[in-house]
């Protein structure tokens, strides 16, 4: 038995080893005969199928061979790889290859070195990779073709995506959970027995040349019998108008209410309706759904709903264009069906105006380009209903069910849907009702979308094909083909068809439309053509349509008509309407033309409003005019609305308006004149974090003067002096919430994804911290040659919370962290890399203790250098102690609470991060972290001008830091012996916040710029800066240079200012240049500059 089970062992290790793939081994010559100063030299564009992958990668051209850089290159296809001594060890496709840098020397030889980089013969990395390498000396590129393995670029950047959206979306490990920096702050969802409505109420008296009568409305958003409830209802003394719902909507992301459905309404209902199927979309009943979208699209239309204040006036544009104007029913319900809509995104914009002057604006936005399921999903529905009624005004003894109708579509693969939706109606009647069948199929290719809907009803049958793409990236093409048949009352069969073409195409300001169809009706033939053409820009909106209809029945028609919408400073509107004939007895018929224009006039408590139209020019002159006032009060509005027309009616209104909430905070109700509607409220509470636990306590600061982003309403809202503030218009559904302190302090949890609804109320605590940044170069070192190193790890170890963070060198050796608290640091590269690479460092990272208050850290450069034995030589971590030099703070105050307490231990914040799959979300917190970063260095850059670059010249340590004790950084970082004692020190002052017009900016420096060409060569560059001023102070002291230039570059949308010693036509002289001067530097290619801004 034991025999047998060794045999079984070594036939693993025969079949291990022969699974395992040997390293292959060869031996490289050294080229003998190179002149550098007489070799074509190039800065290369490396790119993978004509995709751009590592830019500016040395390379020579020696007797028509091509040699590349090995480091550069490798980085940037983020390649494993080693050299250690004379061997290159490189692994790609799961293969590892060694080489041998041979001594021996020969005229073809294929490796050398020019004292900054490796350089290998282009055959064998073409060899290496399997690939083809293509030189193109005029672009300064070479692309790298017919590899059938990814370079590992490619998996890292995918990697790197998406773990940039789990970062931020997704559950975390638990240091990451204890770093609020790590992911959105979710706050849930919460419904309540009964909140005080938020919304408005009106009341006027009206008195016109016929008779007197009272006006009320009410709407309101609130929560009732833990349901959200909207109600509108409109009272006159003819009739009530009402419509009442009450919703639940998720809490948070994969709530689901009975364990199945995502939201639910009872109450007046709007359902969305198919074009092809019978039915009403109006009723009152209950209605359920999963997954699904507040509109409904079908064959490039879309039909949505929006909730307004009733009778006010709304337009309606698409992508800018002009659509329409119409005025909000009684019950604030406007129903938009079958809007047309183009591949692509589409955005209609409904502008109101109120009576008095108000506007407001509501949007729905469609985007037509790929399905809304993907692999494996589902969506679905359910409604009852009795239709054409309404709860106020249902008598529930005659109450009865006549509707019911459910729907589920499937994602059956990413790009291809299917749909089943079955309706009965009038199930009571004699009859029998109607019954309707629709099946919806979609299919998405790139660039197309492709979509059926086959609908089967009692009497007849309808089939709409579409087909949508673009050829530009600024036109859309529609082709849609409907047939039907149709049963007639006396049992005859109507056949029908349409076949019609939509052309769509934006210039700027003007758009261009083309819409063409055909229809046959039984034994009928017709055909239409229209052209369309707009012109749009900012508040001008002119339209001009061209018609032309050709019918068997009925004579040839070429008409069209003129629109024109206008508004000036949101306070004049204009609005005109000229139709014409063209083939008519009268081109222009001014009976049908109207025209109107209003203008607002504001005062402190004013508002005015001027009103006029026209109608019938030239014949009945059919005009009105209007002249409406309000007066508003701190707490309510009272209005004045006259009319006066042509036929001699006049009408006088005379009311109060009061917009009304309630503030939880100080339990009092809020009245207002002005408008107050929303989804749903928040009550954010701002704070300095003092004891850095993510909860408010008595040591913690109340910050008054924070501001708001995420909601329209809330641009001018700032927290008092207790750190509060309410926030009315949070989202239905989702809000992301975001805070800025104007004083310049971050905060690590500003982005606040809120789950609301209508009627809710948010209590939301927003911690600030006073964060550092910090950010250093690493550099590789050659003999007496200094390069940038990029793609090199790097580690941030918080070792007084146990946090830490990690993040890679730029393509031009530069790392930079963000939002670190305070507490004691490491810094240093990652050993494993190190180890990997063949490199090794005397100084491999610095170890210094981030200040309370928060700054901008500079700190030494790393220099790395080959290792001949693989060890990392003495790696050690110097200290650094913070001072003026090489630390600016985050703030300038007197207020000696602005400060952190000590940490002991790590973040604990008070919500939790929730798994978010919104994707719309993920991309509005990923941009928002990028534009926070460049505007942090933006307003730290320009806030002092006493920073001074470090020397690149460290003291050298004698032994490697163990148990490390780090000086603190000046007065900043004290250890405090009680917490509840009061700061009392101070940080050493710096100089003053300067005003934008004392900056010295490049245009107030150029006069006295000498003229240096950047648009060829290699410079020398010894430093660089963020801020210009710093740059000039730091040149001012190489008194021994006697040419220095100070430039321009841009690196990830930020401006650098480096110290270049001039440019020189060739790296040669470069190199020579930085020999002959007594300064530390290294070659950078010259293009990379954009401007000279100083220079002696």
């Amino acid at each position: 038995m034991l025999s047998k089970f060794q045999s079984i062992a070594w036939l693993l290790v025969v079949v291990s080893c022969a699974l395992i793939r040997p390293a292959i081994s060869q031996p490289l010559e050294n080229l003998a005969t190179i002149d550098f100063e007489q070799a074509d030299f190039y800065l290369l564009d490396v790119t993978d199928h004509n995709a751009r992958v590592v830019p500016s990668v040395d390379a020579y051209v020696h007797q028509g061979d091509l040699y590349l850089a090995i480091v550069p290159l490798f980085e940037g296809l983020r390649l494993k790889y080693s050299i250690i001594g004379d061997t290159l060890s490189v692994t790609y496709n799961d293969t590892v290859s060694e080489f041998e840098f041979e001594g021996v020397q020969t005229s073809n030889g294929q490796w050398f070195n020019d004292g900054s980089f490796l350089f290998v013969k282009a055959s064998v990395l073409e060899q290496l990779f399997a690939t083809k390498i293509t030189l193109n000396t005029n672009s300064l590129k070479m692309d790298l073709a017919g590899h059938k393995a990814d370079f590992p670029y490619k998996t890292i950047k995918n990697q790197q995506k998406q773990r940039k959206l789990n970062n931020y979306v997704m559950g975390e490990t638990e240091p990451e959970k204890n770093n609020p920096s790590g992911a959105v702050i979710t706050v849930k969802d919460q419904y309540r027995l009964a909140t005080v409505p938020t919304g408005y109420a009106s009341i006027e008296y009206q008195t016109n040349n016929t008779d007197n009568s009272y006006d009320a409305t009410f709407q309101t958003e609130s929560d009732l019998a833990y349901h959200s409830a909207s109600i509108t209802l409109v009272h006159d003394d003819e009739e009530t108008n009402s419509r009442v719902l009450l919703s639940r909507y998720p809490q948070f992301t994969g709530d689901k209410i009975l364990g199945i459905w995502d939201q639910y309404s009872v109450g007046d209902l709007w359902l969305r309706q198919s074009a092809s199927t019978s039915g009403t979309s109006r009723g009152l009943g209950i209605n359920f759904s999963a997954n699904t979208t507040d509109n409904y699209t079908e064959n490039m239309t879309t039909s949505f709903a929006k909730t307004a204040r009733p009778g006010w006036d709304a337009d309606i544009y698409h992508n800018g264009v002009f659509l329409e104007t119409r005025v909000v029913p009684a019950d604030g319900l406007m129903e938009f069906n079958n809007l047309e809509v183009y591949y692509g995104s589409n955005e209609f914009k409904i502008v109101l105006y109120g009576p008095f002057g108000e506007q407001d604006t509501l949007f729905e936005r469609v985007d037509v380009r790929s399905n809304s399921l993907g692999r494996g999903d589902l969506s679905y529905g359910l409604s009852i209903k009795e239709n054409d009624s309404s709860l106020l005004d249902v008598d529930l003894s005659e109450f009865d069910i006549d509707a019911i109708g459910g729907n589920i579509s499937v994602g059956l693969l990413n790009n291809w849907q299917l749909g089943l939706a079955v309706d009965f109606n009038d199930i009571h009647a004699p009859d029998g009702g109607s019954e309707s069948y629709l099946i919806t199929n979609q299919v998405t290719l790139p660039g197309w979308f492709f979509q059926n809907n086959l609908a089967i009803n009692t009497n007849s049958i309808d089939q709409t094909s579409s087909l949508a793409t673009s050829f530009l990236n600024n036109d859309s093409l529609t082709l849609r083909y409907n047939s039907a048949w149709q049963k007639g009352d006396d049992n005859s069969q109507l056949d029908f068809s349409t076949i019609e073409a939509n052309y769509n195409i934006n210039f700027d300001f003007i758009t261009n439309n083309i819409n063409y169809s055909y229809d046959e009706y039984g034994d009928s033939k017709s055909e239409s053509f229209r052209y369309l053409l707009t012109f749009f820009h900012k508040y001008l909106n002119i339209s001009n349509a061209i018609n032309y209809n050709r019918s068997d029945n009925f004579n040839d028609r070429f008409f069209g008509s003129l629109n024109i919408t206008t508004r000036i400073n949101n306070d004049l509107r204009f609005v005109a309407y000229i139709p014409y004939d063209i083939n008519g007895d009268k081109v222009f018929d001014s009976e049908f033309i109207t025209a109107s224009v209003l203008y607002n006039y504001r005062t402190e408590n004013y508002n005015h409003s001027f009103s006029a139209s026209n109608s019938s020019f030239f014949k009945d002159n059919l005009w009105s005019l209007g002249y409406n006032l309000a007066y508003n009060a701190p707490t309510h509005q009272f209005t004045l609305r006259t009319q006066y027309d042509s036929q001699d009616n006049w009408t006088v209104r005379a009311g109060i308006t009061v917009n009304f909430g309630y503030d939880y905070f100080n339990d009092a109700m809020v009245f207002s004149s002005k408008t107050l509607r929303g989804a749903g409220s928040v009550d954010a509470h701002a704070y300095l974090d003092r004891r850095l636990n993510g909860i408010p306590d008595v040591l913690d600061y109340d910050l008054p003067g924070v501001t708001f982003t995420g909601g329209a309403d809330w641009e001018n809202v700032t927290t008092n002096e207790d750190g509060r503030a309410r926030l009315f218009g949070a989202n239905n559904g989702t809000t992301a919430l975001s805070a800025n302190w104007e004083s310049g302090g971050a905060t690590l949890n500003n982005d606040y994804l809120i789950y609301s609804h209508p009627g809710s109320l948010q209590r939301v605590n927003l911690p600030f911290y006073l964060t550092t940044e910090l950010e250093l170069f690493v550099l590789l070192t050659s003999g007496d040659q200094t390069t940038t190193l990029a793609h090199v790890p790097l580690v941030a170890s918080n070792i007084s919370t146990g946090d830490t963070y990690a993040l890679e060198s730029d393509f031009d050796g530069y790392a930079s962290f963000t939002d670190l608290l305070p507490g004691k640091y490491q810094v240093y590269v990652d050993k494993e890399y190190m180890s990997e690479k063949g490199l090794q460092a005397e100084i491999g990272g610095f170890e210094f203790s981030s200040p309370l208050k928060g700054g901008f850290v500079v700190l030494p450069n790393i220099e790395l250098f080959r290792s001949e034995n693989g060890s990392l030589g003495e790696n050690k971590l110097l200290q650094v102690t913070l001072d003026e030099t090489n630390y600016e703070p985050l703030i300038n105050t007197d207020n000696d609470k602005l400060i952190h307490l000590p940490p002991k231990g790590g973040m604990k914040a008070p919500y939790s991060s929730d798994e978010l799959d919104r994707a719309v979300f993920k991309t509005i917190r990923m941009e928002r972290t990028e534009q926070e970063r460049k505007a942090l260095r933006s307003r730290l850059t320009a806030a002092s001008e006493s920073f001074q670059q470090p020397e690149q010249v460290q003291q050298k340590v004698n032994s490697p830091v163990q148990d490390v004790i780090v000086e603190p950084a000046q007065d900043d970082s004290r250890s405090l012996i009680e917490v509840q004692e009061e700061v009392n020190e101070e940080t050493p002052s710096v100089l003053p916040v300067v005003e934008a017009a004392q900056i010295n900016t490049p245009n107030s420096q150029r006069t006295s710029t000498q003229a240096i060409d950047l648009s060829a060569g290699f410079a020398v560059q010894i430093a660089a800066f963020g801020n210009l001023d710093r740059a000039i102070n730091k040149a001012q002291t190489f008194t021994q240079l006697e040419e220095l230039y100070i430039v321009r570059k841009v690196m990830d949308g930020a401006s650098f200012y480096c110290l270049i010693t001039g440019v020189y036509p060739d790296s040669a002289s470069a190199r020579a240049s930085l020999k002959s001067v007594d300064v530390d530097g290294f070659i950078v290619d010259a293009t990379k500059f954009i401007e000279p801004l100083w220079s002696k």
